[in-house]
């Protein structure tokens, strides 16, 4: 990577510790926020115990008087995880998982570092130009004491091993992803259209290890007959109630729909194709241009997503160097973070994957590269401020949602046209 100008490296250093410090002191205060306001926390400490207890209502409507936001809608690994902290004092299982986040954060810039190639004396403006471009989700995922950055670090985690020929554990730790949420499962076509066999294989194991994850609960509270069958009862439950709904009619009504920030294709495109209300702030309804069927609003963002995903797939076919895998990767991710139907602000740490091989390739050129890279990071930071009134406007119009998408279009191009790399380093990527 190529550093910026070394007079201004003070500055930067001052500039990527100030940030560390915001997301640090929003931990601390977050503690309160969250005991006193219902927030996904309360979504996930209502799981936990479900979990501890047999999981036998896992996907039923609440009954805890502090979870005011709905039913909880992530695979039953991520319960299974959560489950531990509901043996503390609620105000100390909390806490621990504000830091859980920051960890969460800290570790996904190390490892996404670490397997981009960037040099020692290169992190600093490659962590900042990262985290400046993901300190919106970051923001949103303490406040909301969301999952996203754990998720995401158990994929640049995964990554790292990949990088350090430690296939088959780095496959594992995809699945693991996949399995706390089920979005990174794309990443497995991704391996196997580069022919990384063994991490394909490490993925395929680990899907199926952690399959049987809610045995850790169910047995114990059930025994073991009824805690294999209560195992799959919960796989069917989700898919019966979260991820078959989604899939078969592409609809969210019970969980945001189209509202803003909602930043899915999707939800885009029913702002300005269908007459809906758009706000939860005011009665703003959207700019519609005009009224087109439902399945066109329903379908058209998946499908457009669907393009960018095989798009992603070609580049993975066509450049096989370790860091244009890394492109395919992240441009694979924020596709299928795009196409789900529900895409808020927090989901998009996954700029992390598609950024940092940018970054790692030569930010520091002054090039359109380095510009165009800088001008959307600004333009998605500046409208994932979701707390301020005057700014719903953006997101209403989808403006995060184009500045991601001339994100995924620069690095695209940038690793498709790039020169190809040395055969060594092809055949490095391979093994």
């Amino acid at each position: 990577m190529t550093k910026l100008p070394a007079e201004g490296r003070n500055f930067r250093v001052v500039a990527l510790l100030s940030l560390c410090a915001a997301l640090a002191a929003l931990t601390v205060g977050m503690q309160y926020f969250w005991q006193a306001w219902t927030l996904d926390i309360d979504v996930y400490w209502e799981a936990g115990e479900r979990m501890r207890a047999g999981a036998g209502d896992l996907y039923l409507e609440p009954t805890d008087p502090q979870n005011g936001v709905g039913i909880f809608i992530y695979p039953p690994t991520f319960a299974v995880l959560f489950a531990p902290l509901t043996f503390l004092p609620r105000w100390l299982g909390y806490g621990l998982w504000g830091m859980v986040q920051l960890a969460a954060i800290a570790a996904t810039l190390w490892f996404a570092r670490r397997f981009l190639g960037v040099r020692h004396e290169g992190r600093v403006d490659f962590w900042l130009i990262v985290l400046l471009s993901v300190f919106g989700a970051a923001w949103e995922t303490i406040r909301e004491g969301q999952v996203n950055f754990i998720v995401l670090s158990c994929m640049t985690g995964g990554l790292y091993c990949i990088s350090r020929e430690r296939s088959l554990q780095g496959g594992i730790w995809l699945a693991l992803a996949a399995h706390l949420k089920i979005i990174p499962g794309v990443l497995l076509a991704v391996l196997i259209v580069q022919r990384r066999w063994r991490a394909a294989l490490g993925m395929l194991l680990g899907l199926a290890l952690f399959y049987f994850s809610p045995l850790i609960w169910t047995i114990p509270a059930l025994g073991a007959g009824a805690g294999f069958e209560r195992n799959q009862i919960l796989t069917r439950q989700y898919y019966d109630e979260v991820a078959g709904p989604r899939l078969e009619r592409q609809q969210a009504t019970s969980v945001g729909g189209p509202r803003a920030p909602n930043h899915a294709f999707s939800a885009v495109m029913q702002r300005y194709f269908m007459n809906v209300g758009v706000s939860n702030l005011t009665v703003q309804r959207g700019p519609l241009l005009f009224e087109a069927d439902n399945r066109f609003t329903r379908w058209g963002g998946f499908g457009i997503a669907g393009l960018l995903y095989l798009l992603a797939l070609a580049l993975a076919w066509r450049r096989r160097d370790s860091l244009s895998f890394s492109a395919a990767c992240g441009l694979a991710f924020v596709a299928a973070t795009l196409g789900n139907v529900l895409c808020w602000p927090h989901h998009l740490a996954a700029l992390a994957l598609l950024l940092g091989p940018l970054a790692a390739l030569g930010l520091g050129q002054s090039s359109y590269l380095g510009r165009a890279l800088l001008v959307t990071a600004a333009i998605v930071l500046f409208c994932h401020v979701t707390l301020l009134g005057p700014l719903e406007p953006f997101q209403i119009w989808g403006i995060p949602t184009l500045g991601v998408l001339v994100a995924w279009l620069v690095c695209f191009m940038t690793f498709w046209r790039r020169e190809a790399p040395k055969a060594a380093d092809a055949t490095q990527a391979l093994t």
